[in-house]
């Protein structure tokens, strides 16, 4: 078994693109022939293999050809590399701009309002795999709120939610917003 050397891995990025699973193999099997002598005394250590991700031009591209495996070794004869290629799933790289919800839940004694609320930003943008942020459906900043009066100001990290309303956890630590509330109690004038 060889290990195999990742390069390039940053022109991924640099061409639009990310990888959705780093869990790609990462060892080549290599069948070699030579004197006994020889091919007793070598070991994995012997030979170099690359997985070159600036070889990846889209996301179309789902097999990497693997380069080598060489070695200084020159009485030995590689006669077989299994596999000759490695299967990785990459995605387009999205930029969106994205307006925030304010939700409030509200617990408030009966006699209390919410008059006032204030949030900044009011929009985020996002940056993700295409699939993801074409998935996205709301960002949201959640405030519950009991029997509070006066005012509260909080800082609320943003809950981005797909389009089935789940959340998305990789999306959702992106952002703080700023939450301003103002209560007035409601008194019956007689």
């Amino acid at each position: 078994k060889v290990k195999l050397e990742v390069i390039n891995m940053e022109s991924l990025e640099d061409s639009g693109l990310m990888l959705v699973d780093s869990n790609f193999r990462d060892t080549v099997h290599v069948t070699v022939r030579g004197r006994d002598e020889v091919i007793a005394g070598i070991g994995s250590d012997d030979f170099t293999a690359t997985l070159d991700f600036s070889k990846v031009e889209s996301e179309k591209d789902s097999r990497i050809r693997i380069d080598g495996p060489y070695t200084d070794l020159g009485d030995i004869t590689i006669m077989r590399v299994n596999p000759t290629y490695i299967e990785v799933n990459v995605d387009k790289i999205k930029e969106e701009t994205f307006p925030i919800e304010l939700e409030v839940n509200e617990n408030l004694n009966s006699n209390y309002k919410i008059i006032n609320t204030s949030y900044s930003p009011e929009v985020v943008k996002l940056r993700d795999m295409e699939t993801l942020i074409d998935d996205l459906g709301s960002v949201k900043a959640v405030v519950n709120v009991d029997n509070t009066s006066g005012s509260l100001s909080i800082n609320k990290t943003l809950g981005v939610y797909n389009k089935k309303g789940e959340i998305m956890p990789s999306l959702s630590k992106e952002v703080d917003v700023d939450v301003e509330l103002e209560f007035a109690k409601e008194v019956g004038v007689d």
